[in-house]
């Protein structure tokens, strides 16, 4: 009898989500910011970059192509890409490959991942990212767990960039697609109004993997910083910025939680004005 294959790896498989029919180059930076203003800095302090969930490798392989550019002599530093699709890997690397990237990448899930994984970095820096991935797994606080179990064992210094669907933020979204589906509107109806709020690309393979991705996708669930931020507290990593109130400073975690409600004001403001509103926030936490 054969294992029963995950619903979330037998969707992407066929299809890895932001995948594209062109030849992309990881040249621009137009996310970086979007993510975390000043990532390279921390790019440059680590020794290893680590994505996990890095899909078809796009922000892994851009910020090494943009490390490589800046920095002209050899350094001893990792960047990898972890991801359970072979499908997304094997394009992932070949990017790497066209582009004369080192990037490394490793078909792994999520919860195989253990303190040896780090282990050769020792007490060096570490950057961990996370961006879209762990929402899609069976349980998102206990893979955050699991990689917080792993990447502390060694008392590195840690820096870990998270991006997840907010709670509050993603439910219009879902609310009105979810209101359409039980109207009965067929997959092609469905596709356009998606179109229509996000607007489409030159290339038909990126749309239809974004449409998959936020209005047919099997398990998605949704958090607040509020949820997380006891987990990393666990850990010894503390809140450093986060999307949630536009990367300003703040004085403690606490003081954002009472504003994260108002994502849902803004999320349905967006969809009234026939606006794309994804509901994802990201967060920078340190212990160091």
């Amino acid at each position: 009898m054969q294992p029963e294959i995950d619903p979330v790896l037998h969707f992407y498989n066929s299809l890895p989500f932001n995948i594209k029919s062109r030849t992309w180059l990881p040249s621009s930076k137009q996310s970086f910011d979007n993510y975390c203003p000043n990532i390279m800095q921390l790019v440059y302090e680590a020794k290893l970059i680590l994505d996990i969930g890095c899909g078809p490798g796009h922000f892994i392989n851009s910020l090494n192509y943009h490390y490589q550019l800046d920095v002209y002599e050899y350094q001893d530093k990792l960047f990898t890409g972890l991801d359970f699709n072979p499908t997304a890997i094997n394009y992932a690397h070949e990017v790497s490959v066209k582009n004369s990237l080192d990037t490394k990448f490793v078909i792994k899930n999520v919860f195989d991942i253990q303190s040896a994984d780090f282990q050769s970095m020792g007490e060096s820096n570490i950057l961990v990212i996370s961006i879209g991935a762990l929402h899609h797994t069976v349980d998102c606080i206990k893979a955050i767990m699991k990689i917080l179990q792993a990447v502390t064992a060694n008392k590195a210094k840690v820096s870990f960039l998270i991006g997840l669907y907010h709670l509050h933020g993603r439910a219009p979204f879902l609310s009105h697609f979810e209101s359409l589906k039980k109207q009965g509107w067929p997959r092609d109806k469905l596709f356009a109004e998606f179109a229509e709020l996000r607007g489409s690309t030159l290339d038909a393979l990126q749309d239809e993997s974004w449409f998959e991705d936020q209005v047919l996708h099997p398990r998605e669930s949704q958090h607040t910083l509020q949820e997380i931020n006891p987990v990393f507290e666990q850990f010894g990593l503390y809140l450093h910025s986060t999307s949630i109130n536009r990367f300003d400073r703040f004085k403690k975690a606490e003081d954002l939680f009472a504003s994260e409600i108002l994502l849902k004001d803004i999320a349905e403001a967006k969809l009234s004005n026939r606006t794309y509103f994804s509901g994802f926030f990201t967060c920078l936490f340190k212990n160091y």
